[in-house]
């Protein structure tokens, strides 16, 4: 499907009827069998008691008893349901998940209450999203068919595979294959889905690196929606311009995300240290494809000697900090005392000039370097004019 039950219910605003013709635009959907699945799904989660039909269209309701969470499960077989709104976890026999898995997003509600020492307990009413759409796997013959068995031991079930992967089968162990979720689980039929591709399991650096992301579900990140970001205007932002401010460039690796800019200044009784990091937010629409598709990126993650990034080109190209120019930022003014504790904050919308790019030679250099040395090692060179601040940092 095109949609998730998550992405249905979010469509739909509270207090609201919203018209089936809507949502159907509103979701993307245009072919018959896209719409046949939404007719199913309504139907569903109206047995459910989440949806109203009525003439002006879909009502959504609010039940207290279905309480939204996050799975966690066991290779044991038992799981908690992490609550979103913080609450105490629930605990799910395996009887109880409705053919959920571990990391779904799911409704759940309370059959007993806590007690003491002992979790409340409850079941599955509603699978929201779900989280594995790939696995990784080994390919088995069984009497009767041909499945993949996970490697994740949470995953309790094993996915029937078409006969044509039986070319899959690998006695050696030497390989594991990738397969992608077709049908999950429903009544009495077992999940379903097909071979995607195969992974050596002793394959060198650039093998591990595919077992490595597909196993985190790495390996199919959304892509980038396209958007046009705002021009930021010079006013109402402070000027740092004057201050000197250093670039660190501790990371190393293709892609790899930028460090905070720094910057020390001297008080009386102690100093004020600054941190600047580039002005992101301004640059986008709260709410946006690309404000969602951020937040649901979440990190920069390190793969070793390559970075998968949270940033996108366009904005890394828009914000990055450039030794000489003067550029937007946020930063926040941290008043240390003279034995280094933080006696008071600020944050501010700020504008900056960096005077210096600080790398990793220079970082060894100056940890290397004697204290009051009048030698200036090569790579410290280009910045002897911020010497004291750098030691001082």
């Amino acid at each position: 499907m095109k949609f998730t039950v998550a992405d249905l219910l979010d469509q739909l605003p509270p207090n609201e009827a919203l018209p089936v013709a809507k949502l159907e635009k509103a979701l993307g959907l245009s072919t018959k069998t896209d719409k046949e699945h939404l007719r199913i799904g309504l139907e569903g989660l109206t047995r459910l008691g989440l949806l109203d039909t009525t003439e002006a269209g879909l009502l959504r309701r609010e039940d207290p008893e279905l309480i939204a969470a996050r799975l966690r499960c066991s290779s044991k077989g038992f799981c908690f349901a992490l609550r979103e709104d913080g609450g105490e976890d629930i605990y799910i026999r395996d009887n109880q998940l409705n053919h959920a898995w571990n990391g779904d997003r799911v409704l759940v509600k309370v059959t007993r209450e806590g007690g003491r020492r002992r979790s409340p307990e409850g079941g599955v009413q509603c699978i929201l999203e779900r989280s594995t759409t790939t696995l990784l796997a080994q390919v088995e013959q069984q009497p009767d068919r041909l499945v993949a068995t996970p490697l994740d031991d949470r995953l309790l079930t094993a996915v029937e595979l078409p006969g044509g992967d039986a070319q899959y089968l690998d006695t050696d162990h030497s390989s594991v294959v990738e397969v992608a979720i077709d049908r999950y689980p429903v009544g009495q039929f077992a999940p379903q889905g097909h071979v995607a591709r195969s992974l050596p399991v002793n394959g060198g650096e650039t093998a591990d690196l595919d077992l490595l992301m597909a196993k985190h579900h790495l390996s199919q990140r959304a892509a980038v929606p396209r958007a046009t970001l705002k021009t930021l205007a010079e006013k109402d932002r402070v000027d740092l311009t004057a201050l000197p401010v250093l670039l660190v460039e501790g990371w190393s690796g293709k892609e790899a995300p930028a460090l905070p800019a720094l910057s020390l200044e001297e008080r009386d009784g102690g100093w004020t240290l600054w941190v600047h990091t580039p002005a992101l937010a301004e640059r986008l629409s709260n709410g946006s494809a690309l404000d969602l598709w951020l937040r649901q990126q979440a990190d920069a993650l390190c793969l070793g000697r390559q970075w998968l990034p949270l940033l996108n080109a366009a904005l890394v190209k828009a914000a990055a900090f450039k030794v000489g120019e003067s550029q937007a930022a946020v930063s926040v003014a941290l008043e240390l005392n003279a034995e280094g504790a933080v006696e008071h904050f600020r944050f501010c919308r700020s504008q900056i000039r960096p005077v210096a790019s600080l790398d990793q030679a220079a970082l060894e250099a100056l940890a290397e370097r004697k204290p009051k040395s009048r030698t200036t090692p090569a790579a410290l060179k280009p910045l002897k004019d911020h010497l004291p601040q750098l030691e001082a940092l």
